[in-house]
């Protein structure tokens, strides 16, 4: 008998840590609008970045940027509120490698290619909301 209670707790273990390693993965997957609330709502790194960049804080600014690119880099695991999931993927990429422009203009202290940057990532936004917000 206690062997059967032993059994039972062992695997009601397992089953609580397979679904809990599952759910978390599910939950990053589906996290886009956190994501993006992150970057770009009140108080936002891409906001907060552009202001470090423009004051010449290079090392703040190139840290933010890091973690505003390392966000974004999960963007295509998202899903869209509408439109197809492969152009959004496609999409997501692209608008992923220029914040990672933006990351290493910043982590170069160079100003100019920054402020190139900068207006990459801000243009880049009405195309995907267009399809997929």
């Amino acid at each position: 008998m206690n062997r059967l209670f032993v059994l039972t707790g062992v695997l009601a273990c397992a089953i609580i840590a397979c679904t809990s390693s599952a759910y978390a993965e599910l939950k990053e997957e589906v996290e886009t609008s956190a994501i993006m609330k992150k970057c770009f709502g009140k108080n936002g790194l891409c906001g907060t970045c552009i202001a470090q960049g423009k004051k010449g804080d290079w090392e703040d600014a190139a840290k933010t940027a890091k973690e505003f690119y390392e966000l974004i880099e999960k963007l295509p695991k998202g899903e869209p509120k509408k439109g197809d999931k492969e152009q959004f993927v496609k999409k997501a990429k692209a608008f992923g490698t220029k914040v990672k422009a933006m990351k290493t203009a910043a982590e170069a202290k160079d100003e100019t290619k920054f402020n190139t940057a900068v207006k990459g990532v801000q243009g880049a936004c009405k195309g995907c909301h267009t399809a997929h917000r």
